[in-house]
């Protein structure tokens, strides 16, 4: 019996509430989240606490299913209400618009590649004859038209509602742009127009176009540093600006399953933190006076924190990005309170946060993803800390204790792209109905080059860039994620790198 690990079931009943509340033919009735959970909790209560002459029987064990049972109904509900309530806090009204262009005046808060051409994200001032301008548009514009982040700009565009599904079960971006707020899409005549326009009157707008000026000029910083293939990626994972990567490389990547590699996310909010946390583990340990005085360990766990909401606010907070941050919170606060940091339990309440904050991104290949990786590399942690280990070698001399370390640290990064990849291809399979033929191999050839050459190398640049020397660490980041794209063009660019399979079933 695991009745300890009972509790691991609750964020799988939240994701299945929220996951149905999004999926339902025709909305729900708004009273049957909030039914579920109160009434699922107070006889999940009843059924665990009331008094019983025996601990133990076939009586005992049936009022604990039962309040388990009743418990998952619970949390079924309060997956209903987190998916309800975020659906309300971002409504608006549709925005409906002729086939007549029209004029759009806004703030430009990012620049979206695509294979059309780049596209301007708008924060909307004004739209010529709408009452009721929606709070983001996004126009595909020429090259020659491209205004730069923080700008204010005038488009004389064709808007449209965002597109929905094409085929039934397929990608529905027009459910992703409600919950980005995102109310029209369209394409500009000609150039946009750099206008004079007041600030915006929300305090955090204008806060968020400041964060957007930023992160441009700090990606072009990146570039001129480091120029060519390698810098526009290291842009990407520094800055989330994906635009400067051409098309090419883009593809190259996606077919040899290292696309993962151009989003902020999982993979490099755990390298930007362990990285901190062990830098700052092994310097305060030098320091006789903090290290007899204060908890080392913890302090390295705020300073890792920090290190990594400032990462997250200049990569752009994408939800992707978001999510990874709560995980790694929850991680770093389970240091702090002297809990296990890597444990099924902190991946269950990480689950839990981001279902409360996002219950939209339940059913978006992301989160499934992360949370499927994530949960193997717990599993297969656990199952390592409890296997018997075998003793080194007596007192290994130098060359000995280098073998011995380097071995492990190899070992230890190819299998977690093993287990990785065997968990999340599954999900790859049914949401995109594509396999990477070479998407182990590569990203076991790339994993050792991301973890010794190019996170380290981030890591001094950052430290370096306030003296004005990071110009070294960052070409040298940059050779090694133009390594990575080699090796993405070397598998990516076989004819048979990409097979097509047809969608699994839903169940």
């Amino acid at each position: 019996m695991q009745r300890d690990r009972w509790v691991l079931w609750l964020p799988l009943g939240m994701i299945i509430g929220a996951a149905f509340w999004l999926t339902a033919p025709s909305g729900p009735p708004a009273w049957l989240g909030a039914a579920l959970a109160i009434g699922g909790t107070a006889a999940a209560s009843v059924c665990a606490f009331w008094p019983s002459p025996s601990r133990t029987g076939a009586a005992m064990m049936a009022r604990r299913v039962l309040a388990g049972l009743f418990a998952l109904a619970a949390a079924t509900g309060l997956g209903f209400v987190a998916a309800e309530m975020r659906a309300a806090g971002v409504a608006a009204p549709p925005f409906v618009a002729g086939e007549e262009p029209l004029r759009v005046e806004g703030w430009v808060v990012a620049l979206e590649p695509s294979v059309s051409g780049p596209r301007l994200r708008l924060l909307v001032h004004n739209i010529e004859d709408a009452r009721a301008p929606p709070r983001y548009v996004r126009v595909s514009v020429p090259r020659s038209g491209l205004l730069s982040p923080g700008r204010s700009a005038r488009c004389r565009a064709v808007l449209g509602p965002p597109a929905a599904a094409i085929a039934p079960g397929g990608y529905d971006f027009a459910r992703r742009a409600y919950f980005e707020r995102l109310g029209a899409t369209g394409f500009a005549f000609g150039r946009c127009r750099p206008i004079e326009l007041p600030p915006p009157p929300a305090w955090l707008d204008r806060q968020r176009l400041r964060l957007a000026a930023l992160r441009h000029d700090l990606s072009a910083a990146i570039q001129a540093a480091a120029p060519g293939r390698g810098g526009a990626i290291a842009a990407a994972m520094v800055a989330g600006d994906r635009s400067p990567i051409d098309q090419t490389t883009n593809t190259h990547l996606q077919n040899s399953g290292l696309g993962h590699l151009l989003s902020v996310s999982g993979v490099h909010m755990g390298v930007v933190g362990g990285i901190v946390f062990a830098a700052l583990i092994w310097g305060l340990s030098l320091i006789a006076p903090i290290a007899l005085r204060w908890p080392v360990k913890k302090l390295a766990a705020i300073g890792a924190l920090t290190a990594l909401a400032l990462y997250l606010v200049i990569s752009g907070s994408s939800v992707p990005a978001l999510r990874a941050f709560v995980m790694a919170g929850v991680a770093f606060g389970a240091i702090l309170l002297d809990r296990p940091a890597i444990s099924m339990r902190g991946l269950a309440l990480a689950a839990i946060i981001v279902v409360l904050l996002f219950p939209e991104s339940v059913i978006e290949p992301g989160f499934q993803m992360s949370f499927a990786a994530t949960m193997a590399l717990v599993a297969l942690f656990e199952m390592l800390r409890r296997a018997p280990h075998e003793s080194d070698l007596p007192t290994p001399g130098p060359l000995i204790g280098a073998l011995q370390w380097s071995s492990r640290a190899i070992g230890g990064v190819i299998c977690v792209s093993l287990v990785a990849g065997l968990a999340t291809d599954p999900f790859a399979i049914y949401h995109f109905q594509r396999f990477s033929i070479y998407g182990l191999a590569a990203n076991l050839v790339s994993a050792p080059i991301m973890s010794f050459l190019v996170a380290p190398a981030a890591a001094a640049a950052a430290v370096l860039a306030p003296f004005g020397l990071a110009e070294t660490p960052l070409g040298v980041m940059a050779s090694g994620l133009d390594l990575v794209a080699a090796i993405g063009e070397a598998f990516g660019s076989r004819p048979e790198a990409v097979r097509a399979l047809p969608k699994p079933p839903d169940a």
